[in-house]
């Protein structure tokens, strides 16, 4: 992996902005270098967010290019600066664009492919001389759709590009981030505007986040060159609620008990316990009868839906102006001794992007290995996402800031050091949240 950073000067008019991007995290194809793909993360995230978890897909012909957007105050947010691609005022079309932003973090991504091989990268002679094999974007929505019809019927070269790209759009039918029908109006936009080679597809029930089967669509096949991909215009962090201990049942297909009517899933994905068993046969595990562990959504009835009539929730979003925040707790100083005695590692203040809250104290060095390769956890607690699903059904804002005792079941002998930690954690955990409101205000 390396990181580089960059600024590009944009001129509008008699205007000119000089935007610093961020550094640029570049995971190099562990085979064959067959596809270059560019990732631009949500607002307020960063690169290095998303390439620590690229890294670990097992995609190994990819090279991924994930750039950080530069810092600027963002309307969305009451002028609050964070990172953002162009300036975000609200996403309905009414909105002002930023055609500025929007130019230069083009020509940044445009720079950015410059360099890739002769045979994934041809010029065409446009402002951006880059062709792209491929559009994805996952819960985002289209700036700059008044005029795109124009501006593409204006020049034959555009129109003849439109109408052979291939762009895959994904929207979920629950995204309280970006609502669904501005991810739907964006493609009927683009579809308008000559774009014709356009897949729009709808999940119900998903948020403004991704499940198995949007990303299995997302990698079938994988793309032949060059693709730019958007995971959504608001990246919030995520929290997982519980996991439901369910044994194969007696329906067709090995279908779950009650799945035919909704009450569970096998979408979400499962953990075979004979992965974890001694006993082998020629090699391979012995299935028993514990089977598996499937994970399932919770069910809500939130304020802001229909009486009577569930929903289902399995990541819980982060509000993205507290967890935007959340970065200046970084540099905090925590306490690390009681009297005398102190822990053998300094504590330290963690923004990290997905957690979860399991139904068993988690203190299994395999069993933590799994939920961060299946779900990219990191912290795991037994509380957060009970806070986390009133928020939702309030339709309140929410962040989770816990104090962690260990490595759950990964460090040494001396990792629960409960004496130690337990006069600790509550104080630290203040200090962080008192720290927190600060920087609200």
């Amino acid at each position: 992996m390396s990181n580089s950073s960059s600024s590009i000067g944009s001129v509008s008019g008699t205007a000119t902005r000089t935007f610093e991007f961020g550094r640029t995290h570049v995971v190099r194809p562990k085979g064959r270098h067959q596809a270059t793909i560019v990732w631009l993360h949500g607002l307020g995230d960063k690169g290095s967010s998303w390439s620590q978890l690229l890294e670990t897909l097992p995609l190994p012909n990819i090279k991924w290019i994930c750039p950080t957007a530069p810092t600027r105050p963002v309307r969305l947010f009451g002028g609050f600066p964070c990172t953002a691609w162009f300036d975000v005022g609200d996403f309905s079309e009414d909105a002002p664009d930023d055609l500025e932003g929007l130019d230069a973090s083009a020509a940044h991504v445009a720079n950015l492919l410059s360099t890739e091989p002769a045979d994934r990268n041809y010029g065409n002679g446009n402002l951006y001389p880059v062709n792209l094999s491929a559009i994805v974007g996952l819960s985002g929505w289209l700036p700059c759709s008044r005029n795109l019809r124009n501006r593409i019927e204006g020049s034959h070269e555009a129109a003849r590009r439109a109408a052979s790209l291939p762009i895959f759009l994904c929207h979920g039918l629950g995204d309280e981030v970006v609502a669904y029908e501005h991810g739907k109006r964006s493609a009927e936009n683009l579809s308008s505007a000559g774009f014709r080679n356009l897949t729009f597809r709808t999940y119900n029930g998903l948020g403004h986040y991704t499940i198995p089967e949007e990303t299995d669509e997302v990698w079938k096949p994988e793309s032949q060159a060059q693709v730019v991909f958007d995971p959504s215009c608001c990246h919030p962090a995520q929290i997982a609620l519980s996991q439901i201990s369910q044994r194969y049942g007696d329906g067709p297909n090995d279908e779950l008990a009650l799945e035919s009517s909704g009450d569970y899933t096998r979408k979400i994905g499962y953990l075979e316990f004979s992965d974890y068993n001694n006993v082998s046969k020629n090699g391979k595990p012995v299935a028993n009868f514990l089977n598996n562990v499937w994970y399932q959504p919770e069910e809500i009835f939130p304020v802001y839906g229909t009486p009577e009539v569930r929903q289902h929730a399995f990541w819980v979003p982060v509000d993205k102006h507290y967890f935007t925040v959340a970065e200046k707790l970084e540099n905090l100083k925590l306490g690390s001794c009681v009297n005398t005695t102190c822990l053998p590692r300094t504590p330290i203040a963690v923004r990290v992007k997905r957690g979860a809250s399991a139904n068993v104290f988690v203190d299994n060095s395999a069993y933590r290995s799994f939920l961060n390769t299946k779900f990219n956890v990191t912290p795991i607690d037994m509380e957060s996402a009970a806070v986390a699903l009133i928020c939702l059904q309030q339709k309140t804002p929410f962040i989770a800031i816990r104090s962690l005792s260990d490595l759950a079941g990964g460090g040494s002998a001396l990792s629960n050091e409960a004496g130690i930690f337990s006069s600790l954690a509550a104080q630290n955990a203040v200090d962080a949240v008192v720290r927190f409101i600060a920087l609200l205000s």
